[in-house]
């Protein structure tokens, strides 16, 4: 079974004896976390042609126990996701997605309670298919990894994986092949950063891909 979003975090934050003590436990207070939103310039966005289809905000909440009580950690998420129209079989769809999703670090005592932390674009593309980092595609099944590649998002290099997968697109009864190009976590200040791409997969949409990856700013 893959992990969902809440067990992944959970999987870190319910052993947070040691720090249990930042919770605040003789007031009854937990405490937020909230992640700033990345997004794409609106000049790489002219150069490449997307537009913003929608921006979003999740919760997470988690809780912790130590001391014979229970308090809870709540992560705020927030992501973008971009989109163009291309041709395939006759007509235009959106079919063509970019996605960037912040995610708290969630620091107390200098230790990083959000476990997405040291994640490969493996265990991301698991989170994908489960808690849906982007929305155009409402249905991804069984991706498969076709190769990893170097790329530089915020000033970093990180690792992305394109993986070959049969996906659904949003408002429309019909699946389709597509590539998808996942990045692994990036670490920007207070938060992690994850960029999620994809296209058709008669289409070569890497290299707009790449240049959203490039151009990609947080905070914003």
């Amino acid at each position: 079974m893959k992990p969902t979003r809440r067990a992944f975090l959970a999987a870190g934050a319910l052993s947070l004896t040691g720090v249990a003590g930042c919770l605040d436990l003789a007031t009854g207070d937990g405490v937020e976390f909230d992640a700033a939103r990345a997004a794409v310039p609106e000049g790489v966005l002219e150069e490449v042609g997307y537009d913003e289809h929608e921006r979003w905000t999740e919760r997470h909440t988690e809780t912790v126990e130590a001391a014979g009580q229970r308090r809870e950690i709540e992560f705020v998420d927030r992501a973008v996701e971009y989109d163009r129209s291309v041709e395939i079989a006759g007509g235009r769809i959106q079919g063509a997605v970019f996605a960037a999703y912040a995610t708290p670090k969630g620091e107390l005592l200098g230790r990083v309670l959000n476990p997405i932390e040291g994640a490969d674009d493996r265990e991301v593309v698991d989170l994908l298919q489960e808690d849906g980092i982007q929305r155009r595609y409402t249905d991804i099944g069984d991706p498969e990894r076709r190769e990893g590649y170097e790329t530089t998002v915020l000033d970093t290099e990180v690792t992305a994986g394109v993986y070959d997968a049969a996906v659904r697109i949003a408002d429309l009864p019909v699946e389709i092949d597509a590539t998808l190009h996942v990045s692994e976590p990036i670490d920007s200040g207070d938060d992690f950063v994850i960029c999620v791409g994809g296209y058709p997969a008669v289409l070569d949409e890497r290299p707009t891909i790449e240049r959203l990856f490039e151009g990609l700013e947080h905070p914003v």
